[in-house]
Order: C-alpha cells, then structure tokens, then sequence
C-alpha cells in the first residue's frame, strides 16, 4: 500500500508502535519535532541522520537532538558518516527482526510528514526484510552516537575571522572550472531556493 498523506499520522498511530520492540528511523534530513515526539511512543527508538557524512549539521539542529538524547532514555540519535539519502521505517520485535517497513522519500521532518502529497511512503514487502535488515546494519556500522560528536561541521557555518580586510562594494570571482568551462549543471546557488540548501550555504554547481 502506498501513503501520500497523513503520514505523521503513519508514524505516530502505527499499531506496531504497542506491537513492537523497537522504531528505527533512518532519514537524508531530520527536525527536531517529530525526533522529540518519539518520546511519547511506548519503544525503544533509534534515529540515523543519514546525510551528515555529506552536508554536516547545524549547530542549532544537533544542539536540539543532543538535549532529546540526553533527556529521553529510550531514543537513540545517530549520525552517519556515509552520506545516506534514504529514508526507511521499520519496526523490529525483541529479536530483532523487522515486523513491518516503509520506505519512501519522506525525510523526518515536519514538512516531510505533514505536507500533504509533497512526499510519498509505501509498505515493504516481508520479502525485503532480509536485504533492508543488513542495509541498515551497514548504515549503522558507520554511524556514530549524536553525543560522540567532538567538533560539529557544518557547510552553512559562518566563521568570522577578523582582521581581514575586504570591499563591500563587489566581489569579482570567476565562473569557469576545470579546464576554463561554464558548468553544465546547478550554476550559482546561494542557499535561498526550495531545495535542501541553508540559507549562506553557496556552491557554484558542476
């Protein structure tokens, strides 16, 4: 079956949240909200922030998950240092095999389970338990504990140096890359569309 509305609701009122032993939630992006509503839920729940390895976290957002971690028992938050764009649901019972999963393009985020036919969530075969089973054990072989995080990295930090001197006026930089060419693909980008960028996060696409 497949769901494209409703699907905070899906999550949050499954019947294998009573039925199970533990949620594991892998997701490309996560917010805070629906990582802290997991607290009301009657399971052990472990989060994989999947695109860390790729983009980072702000400090704002990994702030948020490290006061849940620390201040819910029952919840586990991961970061993985592979960049993972995925987004899986599954439910495990006490020897750890999957009862139910969904998969789709639903990040856990607000905007990803409110907004209603923006993403998609389908139900997985029992079939592909076995193979989503140990693409998640890979997936958490190289994930590391939200707390475990010495020095926070971030694409859309903004470190002031001072000292530097340097013309409000213009800037001149050159648009070609490798091989004096235009890109091909992206152009400028400077964080303000609807994408997956933050606000200052720029890049020149290619």
């Amino acid at each position: 079956m497949l769901f494209n509305t409703n699907l905070n609701e899906l999550i949050f009122n499954n019947q294998y949240n009573d039925l199970s032993s533990r949620l594991i939630v892998l997701s490309g992006y996560l917010g805070p909200n629906p990582v802290a509503r997991l607290a009301n839920l009657p399971l052990n729940s472990t989060v994989i922030y999947g695109m860390y390895g790729d983009r980072g976290i702000q400090q704002r957002l990994h702030n948020a998950l490290i006061n849940i971690q620390l201040s819910t028992p029952h919840v586990n938050i991961y970061y993985s240092t592979v960049p993972i764009h995925s987004k899986c649901y599954m439910w495990e019972n006490q020897n750890n095999q999957i009862e139910y999963a969904l998969i789709g393009s639903a990040n856990f985020s607000n905007n990803g389970l409110t907004t209603p036919y923006r993403e998609i969530l389908t139900e997985t075969p029992s079939n592909t338990f076995q193979p989503l089973e140990e693409y998640i054990d890979i997936v958490m072989e190289n994930s590391i504990l939200c707390t475990d995080i010495e020095q926070v990295r971030s694409g859309s930090n903004i470190v002031e140096t001072p000292n530097i001197q340097f013309s409000r006026q213009f800037c001149k930089m050159s648009l070609l890359g490798r091989g004096n060419r235009l890109y091909p693909a992206s152009g400028l980008n400077w964080g303000q569309g609807p994408g997956n960028v933050t606000p200052n996060d720029a890049y020149v696409g290619y």
